[in-house]
């Protein structure tokens, strides 16, 4: 039994209310951590979507440009052939290197997704089992399920940074074909005009 300090009327708490105040916690904290799993597999699963498209966007307008460079080849005089052919050229090495890094950015996606489900499964088996084959009477066995609480959701937040971080870089490149596309356009347009 333990009193309550500076207080009118005596308050009593034994080591059951205490007991019962500590698994109220660890359930809200572990719905906590439940609930931004979901919202992580979401955001992974949407990064994914994004990167795919963003992927298939590029392919498309990459395409695009070097279609509309090889018709503008043929249709403008030899000396902005040259100039054309010789930017191909610069910008050759830039924007497979480019793809290479956003490819990369999908497939760690979907590898951190796939690994995060994975790890999902095994922390609930091990939580399920921890549960229903342990006594949770003694504080040992609290102070485990907060440690490994807190472990999860740290590997929650650090998946949730990865993927921020992919899609950045999705985006980063995206601007960077834009950009490119706009200065090929511009070029063209003055020089024509």
């Amino acid at each position: 039994m333990c009193t309550a300090p500076n207080m009118s009327s005596s308050i009593y708490f034994t080591v059951g209310d205490l007991f019962s105040i500590s698994i109220y916690s660890f359930q809200c904290f572990h719905s906590l951590s439940i609930y931004l799993n979901f919202f992580i597999i979401s955001f992974n699963v949407l990064s994914i979507y994004l990167s795919i498209y963003l992927s298939i966007y590029l392919s498309i307008s990459v395409f695009s440009i070097f279609i509309y460079l090889f018709i503008s080849m043929f249709s403008i005089s030899i000396y902005l052939h040259i100039s054309i052919f010789s930017l191909c050229i610069n910008l050759n090495a830039f924007i497979y290197f480019s793809v290479f890094f956003l490819y990369l950015s999908i497939y760690l996606s979907i590898y951190l997704s796939i690994y995060l489900s994975i790890y999902q499964s095994i922390y609930l088996s091990i939580s399920i089992s921890i549960v229903f084959n342990y006594n949770l009477s003694t504080h040992f066995n609290i102070f485990i399920m907060y440690l490994f609480e807190c472990f999860y959701l740290f590997q929650c937040f650090h998946y949730l940074s990865i993927s921020i971080c992919s899609l950045s870089i999705s985006m980063f490149y995206l601007s960077i074909y834009l950009s490119i596309y706009l200065s090929i356009y511009l070029s063209i347009y003055l020089s024509i005009s």
